[in-house]
Order: C-alpha cells, then structure tokens, then sequence
C-alpha cells in the first residue's frame, strides 16, 4: 500500500508514520505550511520524519490570505475549518502522485469530519477519485503517545508548541515537560 503522511513535524505524524511503516506502508510526506508561527522548526522536525520514514517529501504552503483574525491561535491568525483545509490539500496531492489512502495523525473528533468530507465530494456532479482517511491513532491519549515513542531518537526534536520559540508554559510544553522533555 502506498499513502500520503500528512506531516506536521509532532508527534503523531511520527507515530502514525512508525505504524505504517511496520504494515509495509509506503510512505510519501506532505508538509503545509499554515503560515504558523513555529513553522522553521516544523519544517525541519517534518524531514527528519520523512527521511526516517518516507520514501519522498514534498511541501504545500497555504496562501496568506485564507487566513483570519482569531485570538486564540498564537499568532492571532487562523484557518478557518482548519482540518478540512487540510484535507483539501492532501486529496489534491494524492490526486497528483495517484496515492489512493492519507494518514493523518489528528486525534479528538476529527475522524466525523473527514467522514462528512469525503460524503461531500461525492455528491458533486463529477465526484473526483476520493482518498481513504487513516486517522490511525485516532482516540489515543498524549500519555498513550509518548508511551509508544519514548525510546524514539526524533521525540525530543519534534513540534509541539505553536509560538516561534518555544514558551514552557502552554499545555504542550507542560505535556513535554512530564514526559522529561524539554520545550518544543
């Protein structure tokens, strides 16, 4: 089986990139940039996982003006309908390089809305060829995470805060900081 790894550079990507590999999965990364603020350091966490993982890696950016003003994203700008906004961009790059399955490390009521999106674009007139969603640790807690990857060589370089550098004090950097990783 081949697949797009939707890969935001944290540690989903690369749990769910390390469960595929173990099925044979060929892997091929996708990274978007959604104009966040930890971006460089995404990037740069997103191909350590795929070359670790993936046999190609491939970037998209998000143009600036889909973004809105929304107070709670650290850099006050936002996607609306973030998730399907993404999924959007991986069903049009697996049309390019004719991948038929996406993975995609979100977790916590994701899975509805990809569901009602693959529905959507079946309905169209000319409905395109739909790619299958693996949401494949979908309903794994964080703990139940970093329990899978504590012995990873890439978990203390991965992404999990979304302001430039990272802050130390938002719930992710908290999470980081009881599993004995620092800041990131």
């Amino acid at each position: 089986m081949e697949a797009i790894l939707l890969n935001s550079g944290g540690k989903d990507a690369l749990l769910s990139a390390i469960l595929h590999r173990k099925q044979q999965t060929v892997l091929h990364s996708l990274f978007i940039d959604l104009g966040q603020p930890n971006v460089d350091r995404a990037r740069k966490a997103a191909e350590k996982i795929a070359s670790e993982h993936c046999a190609d890696h491939f970037e998209m950016t998000i143009p600036g003006d889909w973004f809105v003003d929304s107070p709670k994203a650290p850099s006050g700008k936002s996607i609306p309908y973030q998730a399907i906004t993404l999924a959007i961009m991986a069903s049009l790059y697996a049309r390019k390089i004719n991948v038929d399955y996406i993975i995609i490390g979100l977790r916590g009521g994701f899975k509805d809305a990809f569901a009602h999106f693959s529905e959507a674009l079946k309905c169209l007139p000319i409905p395109p060829k739909v790619p299958l969603y693996l949401l494949t640790i979908e309903g794994m807690s964080d703990d139940e995470v970093y329990t899978d990857l504590k012995d990873h060589f890439l978990l203390p370089e991965l992404v999990s805060c979304n302001f430039k550098e990272p802050c130390g004090k938002c719930l992710k950097c908290v999470d980081r900081k009881k599993h004995g990783l620092p800041p990131n």
